[in-house]
């Protein structure tokens, strides 16, 4: 035995860090195969005895943090000083002292010593305090006070009316249930939960009655978590006689009920066990759901009162003076176990032939062990001393407990390390002791892979080495089929707000099962992403079920499935980047109702979501205020842009690794964070991240245009215009060359239809004429004799259009694009780069044009062509020759005679 005690002063902090390394026993212990002695002592401490504190009640959290609470009686001590002495002691041995506020507490709370104050730690933030108003037992509000582990008040909440009990389920996420049996027939239900979001806010999320035949009654009920994370009832009935009632009619009857997560649906109550016999007294001690699947066990006590036995009769001429003491009933328990499902169907009645070494002894708790076993405590013996023994899963007897000391005042079971802990006070001077008694028995194993004594092997189990791990895997020792508990990965943060990497239910597109007892579940590429950090992995109950029965197996809790991951970052990275993120339809008829300064809200508080959520330095993100309708998009959904800033030295990760984290976040945002926060909800998982790249008059004026306002009109009018301006221009000149030009009169009689088409083109720009005179491959109908007035015309026209068409709408597509838009699509991308070219081509052309043809700054009166006088007779082939070249030279007419 060890033994340590640490003695400090009480001046200003009565509860100063009195403690001798509690976190041996809470987190290190390996168990040897033998025995120890009874009970080891690993904390100490002396109160103020000034304060004339003792121990009035304590309340142990699944990883071994004790809440203890402290009081001062008064001389008869049927009350305590109206004040919450609440102490934290952590596994690491430190004591943190609360200071709760207690205003609102009535004062008559403190006489109400069995039922009052019943303390509770309901997850890793908050504690739970009960205390009632009103001091009427039938009318009075049992009450909630929520605080956080530093004993500030949160929350008020309302239980119910009148005295009720408090069941903690196994489940974090299912918060509590508080019932109290109202009559012989009604039972009264309430369910209280955390909020998804906010695991510090505890919300009603349903409430209602149990009731039975009114020709029954309760005689006792327990409540058990359930397979599903919801809550089961197990109710024992007792019916009353009539006068037509056969003795072979049921006398006793145990049903069960359960009641889903979200505390909806509830279902008929299933008969388990049923008896004829009167004089039996029924009791249900606990119900428990295994850890194995194979349902639920309850411990069931069947007290046969027998008939006192005969007396013998005396020998005549005895038996004067005082009559022999008329002997007792004989109280015979019978224990079974009762096995059952969430269906109702009753697996097994197994009637347990050794019970302990004292069958009708009293039990005073029932505790379920990780194993699957239960210890089943004795309730004191006449020295003060607790012992027991266990019971396999089967309902076996697996042995004896040694037991504590009989100076134990409080006493409770550490599930992690299969250790019982119980608390020795002494009075003079006051100071209270923990000592830890470590069970082992060789029916017991200890260590299981995970805790739990269902898996063999998972992998990855240690360290991740490099980047890109794309499934876990998880062995268990029997078949198993899939339900609907997630699997869950975190990332540990060092202020200690762990972030969610993803959860998906067994019954998932990403999980598969090999051989019947292998699972294999996908890792998605953000998960395990940062390069030097620490996850865990937990499993609900109910994300595998037993495929024999199809009941939840046990699944592992947070904080025991470590994995580090262990890789170097990259010594470059890229620099910064922009990014699309796109909208769902609820999130653009959001941002659609918003102003100009809600929607500059919006982004803002969109950054700092899926800063967290990635998670990046928030300074590296920032919205460039521009968004638009998705033009690939039939549904028009919005799409913004945002930038990611290059990293420094303290801001990694590379950009590259935030865009592929988002982007796989984005697309998985059912089982990622992404779905968790109100306005990163709102993202498309089909859009996932894109990045953006640097990248048609009528369609940019139709479709983009149209998008702003501002820049609609402006838009139509440089393309209105220019049509115009052209046509008229091109019907001028060919109208006035028609009547002007006798030999483009004559050309024109054979080509209208080509003049006329070349006319509508030129609407688009009057150097299209130039087309008709253009001699392409010596065809007549490309060779049309245009003046030279109509050439010049066509000239400044064509000039013209520089400056009235294509300069305006270069400039708008300049200014929609670096305001407006930012996704460059091919419309408004090719429409800018038709708008560049058209001007450089112009001005080129122009240019050409001017030296190639002379043309003059100012229009002279007589400039045209001269009818051909010359004639030239061909004599000979050197002639013929010399006539080929001639005609390529001018456009005189040549007569072959």
């Amino acid at each position: 035995m060890y033994y340590y005690i640490i003695n400090s002063s009480h001046h200003n902090n009565r509860r100063h860090l009195l403690f001798l390394f509690f976190i041996i026993i809470l987190y290190d212990f390996k168990l040897s195969p033998c025995y120890a002695q009874l009970h080891d002592t690993y904390l100490t401490h002396y109160e103020d005895p000034s304060k004339g504190l003792t121990v009035f009640d304590s309340y142990t959290y699944k990883d071994g943090t004790i809440l203890l609470q402290l009081a001062h009686f008064n001389a008869d001590e049927s009350c305590i000083d109206p004040s919450l002495n609440l102490d934290i002691i952590f596994p690491d041995g430190t004591i943190n002292p609360l200071n709760v506020p207690i205003y609102q507490i009535p004062i008559y709370n403190y006489c109400m010593l069995d039922d009052v104050f019943m303390n509770s730690i309901l997850n890793e933030y908050i504690i739970l305090i009960t205390y009632f108003i009103g001091d009427d037992v039938a009318t009075t509000s049992h009450t909630g006070m929520i605080i956080d582990w530093n004993g500030n008040w949160l929350q008020t909440i309302e239980l119910g009316i009148g005295i009720g009990q408090i069941n903690i389920n196994i489940n974090e996420d299912s918060g509590f249930m508080w019932t109290r049996q109202v009559n012989d027939t009604t039972i009264v239900w309430s369910q209280f939960a955390p909020s998804p979001m906010n695991p510090t806010e505890i919300k009603k999320i349903g409430s209602g009655f149990i009731t039975i035949s009114p020709i029954s009654i309760i005689k006792s009920f327990q409540m058990f978590t359930s397979s599903d994370g919801g809550n089961g009832f197990t109710l024992v009935t007792k019916i009353q006689k009539t006068a037509d009632y056969y003795v072979t009619d049921p006398i006793w009857e145990v049903y069960a009920i359960f009641l889903d997560k979200d505390a909806i649906e509830i279902t008929p109550p299933y008969l388990l066990y049923q008896t004829p016999i009167d004089w039996a007294d029924l009791v249900l001690e606990f119900c428990r759901k295994t850890t194995d699947g194979s349902g639920y066990n309850c411990l069931m006590s069947i007290k046969n009162n027998e008939p006192a036995p005969k007396q013998p009769k005396q020998p005549k001429g005895k038996g004067k003076g005082k009559a022999a003491p008329a002997p007792k009933p004989i109280t015979v328990t019978t224990r079974y176990r009762l096995s059952f499902l969430s269906s109702g169907s009753v697996t097994n009645i197994k009637k347990l032939l050794s019970f302990g070494n004292n069958p009708n002894r009293d039990i005073e708790k029932f505790i379920p062990l990780y194993s699957g076993e239960f210890l089943i405590v004795y309730s004191p013996d006449d020295f003060g001393r607790r012992t027991g023994f266990f019971l396999t899963q089967e309902g076996d007897y697996g042995g004896a407990w040694k037991g504590l000391d009989s100076d134990i005042y409080h006493y409770e079971y550490l599930e992690h390390n299969e250790t019982m802990w119980g608390m020795i006070v002494e009075n003079a001077p006051y100071f209270w002791t923990i000592v830890t008694d470590r069970l082992r028995d060789v029916n017991v194993e200890y260590n299981y892979e995970h805790r739990n004594p269902n898996i063999l092997e998972t992998i990855p189990n240690d360290m991740i080495m490099e980047k890109g791990l794309d499934e876990i895997t998880i062995q268990y020792d029997k078949p198993i089929i899939f339900s609907s508990g997630n699997i869950s990965i975190y990332q540990i943060i060092n202020d200690g707000n762990d972030l969610l990497r993803q959860t998906y239910p067994g019954m998932s597109e990403f999980t598969s099962i090999m051989n019947d007892t292998i699972v294999t579940t996908k890792v998605f590429s953000s998960t395990f992403s940062n390069p030097k950090a620490s996850y865990y992995t937990t499993i609900d109950d109910g994300f595998v079920n037993s495929k024999q029965y199809n009941e939840a197996i046990m699944g592992i809790s947070k904080n025991v499935w470590f994995v580090n991951t262990s890789w170097n970052e990259p010594d470059l990275c890229l620099p910064s980047a922009t990014i699309l993120l796109r909208l769902n339809a609820d999130g653009t008829n959001y941002i659609n109702g918003l102003d100009s300064n809600g929607f500059g809200n919006f982004y803002n508080n969109l950054m700092n979501e899926l800063s967290e959520i990635v998670p990046i330095d928030r300074s590296r993100l920032s919205d460039t205020g521009k968004f638009q309708s998705d033009p690939f998009d039939s549904n028009q959904f919005t799409i913004l842009q945002v930038e990611i800033s290059q990293p420094t030295k303290y801001t990694k990760p590379c950009v590259k690794d935030v865009i592929n984290d988002l982007d796989s976040l984005i697309r998985n945002k059912k089982y990622t964070l992404i779905s968790y926060y109100p306005l990163t909800n709102m993202l498309d998982e089909n859009f996932g991240i894109t990045i953006t790249h640097f990248i048609l008059d009528v369609a940019f004026v139709i479709y983009y245009a149209q998008q702003l306002p501002s820049f609609f009109i402006p838009s139509i009018l440089f393309l209105v215009i220019p049509i115009g301006f052209n046509s008229i221009l091109a019907l001028y000149i060919i109208l006035k060359e028609r009547y002007t030009n006798e030999r483009f009169s004559k050309w024109l009689m054979h080509h209208t239809k080509l003049v006329s088409m070349f006319t509508i083109l030129s609407s688009a720009d009057v150097a299209i004429l130039n087309m008709i005179s253009s001699r392409l491959a010596n065809l007549p109908y490309f060779s049309a004799p245009v003046s030279k007035d109509a050439e010049i015309k066509i000239f400044w026209g064509s000039f013209a259009n520089i400056f009235i068409e294509d300069v305006p709408q270069f400039i708008i597509r300049v200014m929609y694009l670096q305001r407006n838009s930012i996704v460059y699509d091919p419309i408004p991308i090719f429409s800018l780069i038709s708008a560049g070219v058209s001007i450089i081509f112009s001005l080129i052309g122009r240019t050409f044009d001017a030296l190639y043809y002379k043309i003059p700054f100012s229009e002279k009166k007589n400039v045209g062509h001269e009818e051909p006088t010359d004639i030239i007779e061909i004599t000979s082939n050197k002639s013929i020759e010399i006539i080929e070249n001639q005609l390529g030279k001018d456009d005189d007419t040549i007569e072959i005679t």
